[in-house]
Parts: structure tokens; sequence; C-alpha cells
């Protein structure tokens, strides 16, 4: 061995200087790697002064190698210090098992003035991980961290709480979590224990929650981007409900992106879409500023969502499963509107306050002419199915847009998403629900929302009903699917309920609609037979 560490220290003095470098511990027995130990660190010690990216990668998932788990926190003892670093990777199969956190922490606060980029990547990151006091010393005292990638398969769930304080100095985050870990250890965290549960909004009880409130208010905030990288069991609400959080408290952060398993094929005849750089706000603004949605421009719009979902549908096997007006966005034509927008800030400039050195901006409605509006598109993935895993169960879309077999706990496919398009439909077309979900003392109740479903639909087919799973359906309808609960059934139809058209125009209308509102799944239309149409043959390009 002594003859091997001596051509090596040779060669390593023969190097170049170098800025990038990987040291790989990997198949070596426990006796080599405890012989081997200063090699690496020769290496980064000879080109410390130059390097500037340094990842450390150790493979100590076999015990035979697990003494390699030392390799990094020798590096932390020397004292080693590199001037120009600004990417460090530590990527080891078992980060639990780093020990020696006084010097790793000592390591990270060394280079924290100098580090930008950060990647921490492995199989588990629990509390006895030594790597987690560094990682806390960097978020805490690096003026210079813009990117921080978070890969371990299992996290524990009180750093969700360092991850929450971390991320108004942040510009890049990325998770690849797959598990949330219960602060007990062993059995995954309940979701509603770190985030409100997936049909709830935000509760300021929970701790994450709260500490994400509080920074987007105390602090300003840098981060624009939120990558999600792998999604499994319970960790989906609590990483997507981190995306959902931001997008409420975070001004900043502008692309959220999910590179998980949705790998979907483009077919050679579908062109790329140029996406817009500039939107206007959703369809609900669009129609809030104009009262109702313009029949023409009802119609074009119907055509292009058909068009995104017969593509989720039969291509992308996707189920939106959260379709509503909030979700399209309109790109805007022209900049004749931001022009505008911004002669009005010159002559009539927001309110404004100062907090500290920060000058705080009162909001601005950019309001595009009615003409102004460019293609929609379909946004907002965060609820979305694979539908290789339907049928489903569980709650999902807006209250007011939930289909009947999501209301009456049944297994549920991508034909909800044609529910919630023609419930959407009436919304914009008519500027109220189609379906009152409210009881009478304004509190959501499905009692009404079904009394309503049977008034305009007429009573749901029996062997609908057997499919159900929830035990309150005997309250609501008798063995042969006759309506018993105490609430009067109102007396009204569609066709009362539709009062803008006449004619032919009201009946193609009402044909359309029907074709989407069948207390049937498999009874409702798909979206590429809906794109044919008759009510929509007339639209404009």
């Amino acid at each position: 061995m002594r003859s091997s560490r001596l051509l090596l220290t040779e060669l390593y003095s023969s190097l170049p200087q170098l800025e990038n470098l990987v040291v790989l511990g990997v198949e070596m027995t426990a006796a080599e790697a405890h012989d081997a130990r200063s090699f690496p660190f020769l290496l980064v010690e000879k080109q410390a002064s130059h390097l500037k990216e340094l990842e450390i990668r150790i493979d100590n998932d076999d015990d035979e190698v697990r003494p390699l788990i030392d390799i990094f926190p020798s590096f932390c003892t020397q004292d080693l210090h590199i001037p120009q670093l600004t990417t460090l990777t530590i990527s080891a199969q078992l980060l639990n098992s780093l020990t020696h956190e006084q010097q790793i922490a000592a390591f990270f606060r060394t280079h924290s003035s100098t580090l930008r980029t950060l990647h921490i990547r492995g199989l588990w990151l629990a509390s006895n991980s030594a790597v987690l006091p560094g990682l806390a010393t960097v978020l805490d005292n690096s003026p210079t961290l813009t990117n921080l990638s978070l890969v371990p398969k299992y996290l524990q769930a009180s750093h969700l709480g360092f991850l929450a304080s971390s991320l108004p100095r942040l510009e890049r985050l990325t998770l690849n979590i797959e598990y949330i870990i219960s602060n007990s250890g062993g059995d995954a965290a309940i979701p509603s224990d770190i985030f409100p549960k997936w049909h709830e909004s935000p509760d300021y009880t929970h701790p994450f929650v709260n500490e994400i409130k509080q920074c987007s208010s105390l602090q300003q905030w840098r981060l624009q981007d939120i990558t999600i990288q792998r999604r499994s069991c319970c960790g989906v609400l609590v990483l997507w409900g981190l995306m959902r959080l931001c997008a409420e408290h975070v001004p900043s952060v502008c692309s959220f992106m999910d590179n998980g398993d949705m790998e979907v094929p483009i077919p050679a005849n579908v062109p790329p879409t140029p996406a817009p750089t500039i939107f206007c706000d959703s369809w609900s603004t669009n129609c809030e500023y104009g009262g109702t949605i313009n029949e023409d421009v009802l119609k074009r719009t119907l055509k292009r969502l058909l068009l995104a979902i017969d593509y989720l549908h039969s291509v992308a096997k996707i189920i939106h499963t959260d379709i509503q007006e909030n979700n399209i966005l309109f790109s805007i034509e022209g900049d004749s509107d931001l022009v505008e927008f911004e002669q009005q800030e010159k002559t009539k400039p927001s309110r404004r306050k100062t907090v500290g050195n920060r000058i705080i901006f009162e909001s601005r409605d950019l309001i595009p002419t009615p003409d102004a509006f460019g293609h929609p598109m379909l946004c907002d993935f965060g609820e979305a199915r694979f539908m290789k895993d339907a049928p489903c169960l569980g709650l999902i879309q807006p209250r007011q847009y939930r289909a009947p077999e999501v209301i009456l706990d049944m297994p549920w496919d991508e034909k909800v998403d044609i529910w919630s398009i023609g419930m959407m439909i009436w919304d914009m077309f008519y500027g109220h629900n189609l379906f009152d979900y409210r009881g009478i003392e304004g509190e959501p109740s499905k009692t009404y929302h079904l009394a309503q479903m049977v008034a305009l639909l007429g009573p749901p087919p029996k062997d609908f009903l057997q499919r159900s799973t929830t035990d309150a359906l005997c309250e609501w309808f008798d063995e042969e699917g006759n309506w018993k609960a105490p609430i009067q059934i109102p007396d009204t139809s569609l066709e009362e309920a539709e009062n803008r058209l006449e004619g032919e125009d009201k009946i193609h209308f009402l044909k359309f609609i029907r074709r989407m509102l069948k207390w049937k799944p498999e009874e409702r239309s798909s979206a590429c037979e809906l794109l044919e149409d008759d009510w929509l043959k007339d639209a404009s390009k």
C-alpha cells in the first residue's frame, strides 16, 4: 500500500488545476476504505484553491463499504477550506449514517459565505443524520445560497420547519421526497399533522403552515421556482400542499414543476404550442369584468379546452380533477394593455408604505380590453391523477362542481372532468352555479346539493345508486332510488333555468349540457365527442 500511496500522491501533484471534482467511494472493502481514507482528501487538498464545485459520492448501503461514511467527516476534521467553493453535493445512500455532526457543521459554516448551490442526496434524512446541523447552518447563515436541492427518499416531519424558514432566502428549491416520516420514527407521518387535509383550506394552527405565513409577511422573497421530482404515499399531500401554500403566500414564485412520474408521450401529429409569456388573470376574471361570458368567446374557449382534455384523457392518460374557471388562463395579445397599465401607475401611483428597507406597493389590477384576451391555457395539475390508477376514490373537485359519484362515495374516473366542464360552462354563461350546494343557513350540504341534481336531471338510476359506499345513502334515497330526504325537491328544470337563449340555440345548448351532466359517468360524452357537437360547430376559430 505504501507504493500505491506514493504513486497516487505523484499523480495528484501532476494534475492540472481543477474547478470541478467528484470524489467517489464505491466498491471498496472495509480494510481498503480505512487505509485509503487520506487519498480523496489529499486530492481535494491539492486542488482546494481552485475548486468551485465539489461532489462527494458515497455508496454506503452495504455493510462491507460502510466505513466509507467517514470519508466526508475526515475532510471536515482537517480544517479543509476551499475558498471559491460555490456548489457542494453530498450524496450517500444512508445519510443518517454519516457521523461527526459538529465537524460537518463546521465545514458547512466555513463555506457558507461562498456557497450558491447545495445538493443533499440520499435515502434517509432522519433526526440522527450528521448532515442536518450543517444544512441548518448554511440555511441560517449563508448570504449567497440561492439553490437548494434536497433529495432524500425519506424526510422526518419536523424537518419541514427549517424548509419553510429557508424559502425566502432561495431562488430555486428542488424536492425529491417520497415519504414523510413521523417524528417518533418508523411510520409514515399523518399528513394532517403537518399540513391540512387535502380538501381543506390551510389552517394556521399547523406549525408548518404558520411558518410560511409568517415568513411571507416579514421577509422579502427571492424564490421563483419550486420543483417536485417525486410523489408517493402520504408525501404527496405534504409536498403538493407546500406548492398550494406557496401559491397563496409567496408572491415571487413564478413556476411550479412536477418532474415525477408524469412522462407524457407527445404524438408526432401534435405541433408544439408556444407558451404565452404573459397572462392576464383567470377565466373567472374575464367573466368578472364582463358580467358573463360572450357566447362566441365561450364556444371558442371550450373548443380549445376540450382539445386539451381530449389530449389528457386519450394520450397522456391523466385525469385533471380540478377543472374550474380559476384554472384557465388567457394570454394577452399585444402590449397595449401593459402600456396603459404603466401609464396609470405614472399618472396615479399605487399607494405604498415603507417597512424597514422595503417598499410595499398596493396591488393594481390589470384589466385587459375585451378583445385583448388571447389563447386559453389549462393549468394547475396539482390534484391530477393517472388513469392507470382509475377507478379512484376520495374527494376531488371544487364543491360546487363535484360530480355525483364523488358526492356519493363511488369510484370515479376521467368522466369527472367532463362533469366539471358542464358545470363550469353554466357558471360562465349565466354568472351563477347550476346547483346550489348550500343549506338554509348557508352551510355546505350534500342533501341540498343532491336535491338540486334530482330536480334538474331527474332521479338517479337504481343501479347507479348501488355503487355507493356511503352509509348516508339511505337518508336520501329508498331502495328503488326514490328521493326520501325531508328536503323537498325544487320545482324546476333545465329548460326553466336556461333564460338566455331562444329557439334552436336553446335546444342545441341544453342538449350539449345534458351530454356532460348525466348521473352515470359512462353515459357522459367524451371530450372528443363533444368537439363534434352541433352547438360548437359555428364557433369562430
